[in-house]
């Protein structure tokens, strides 16, 4: 046991006993009676100070999860769906969120360098603070983490219906932070790949061509909002 778990063990124990003694005078003033109970009665006394204890012992909500010492597989915004085998931090307390935290919120409640894999998938759209969101992932991320963002690209329908969308995004939003005027802030980090998706191909395939065959960077500026696409995907990888 650690100093400070024992310290507020040792708190809580003098806590009950000053609640005990503090409960039986006011029984005994009411009742105009000797501080004195039988056994039956003492019993219920500490049985009703102690449920009153615990439940004031520790605030309501989610217990926080332990990750001294733990390499996580770590997925923000995980929302209901997580992926198995990933450790889900969500602002929400969906069914198997792990860890409930407003990630614009920072620090976030990781442990330095502890993340071998980091999934964001339709996240970073809703942070207000992206330079603050990707210097934590580079503070938790361990050397060689493989960070996954998808998010809507910024020609997409997706994109623009959903009020809570902050930002709408190119495929090479990443490089303001990597290579851009942002770069000094955010270090330890690099795109080691990329890609824009599009959806059915029926109604996408000249964009697909475009795209394939001009490159991305042709297709956003002259061809975007002619021949939409759904979503991107950046993976990023941490430098030792």
């Amino acid at each position: 046991m650690s100093s400070s778990d024992a310290l507020k063990q040792h708190t809580t124990v003098n806590f009950q006993v000053l609640c005990r003694t503090r409960f039986r005078i006011v029984l005994a003033s009411a009742s105009g009676s000797s501080l004195k109970f039988d056994d039956a009665e003492g019993a219920c006394v500490d049985c009703l100070i102690g449920r009153w204890c615990d439940y004031f012992a520790e605030p309501p909500g989610v217990p926080p999860v332990s990750m001294e010492g733990r390499i996580l597989k770590l997925e923000l915004g995980c929302g209901p769906s997580k992926t198995d085998g990933f450790t889900g931090m969500d602002l929400f307390d969906y069914e198997g969120v792990d860890i409930v935290h407003d990630m614009d919120s920072y620090p976030w409640p990781i442990d330095d360098g502890s993340c071998s894999e980091i999934k964001a998938i339709h996240l970073i759209e809703h942070i207000r603070d992206i330079r603050g969101f990707f210097c934590e992932i580079t503070r938790i991320a361990a050397p060689n983490c493989r960070i996954v963002i998808v998010t809507p690209h910024f020609s997409s329908w997706s994109s623009w219906v959903d009020p809570t969308h902050i930002h709408h995004l190119s495929v090479f939003f990443a490089d303001t932070f990597m290579e851009g005027y942002l770069s000094s802030q955010v270090r330890g980090l690099s795109v080691s790949h990329r890609r824009i998706c599009f959806g059915s191909f029926i109604w996408t395939w000249p964009g697909r061509f475009i795209n394939k065959l001009l490159g991305m960077r042709f297709y956003e500026r002259r061809f975007a909002w002619v021949f939409p696409a759904s979503s991107i995907e950046v993976i990023l990888e941490r430098t030792p």
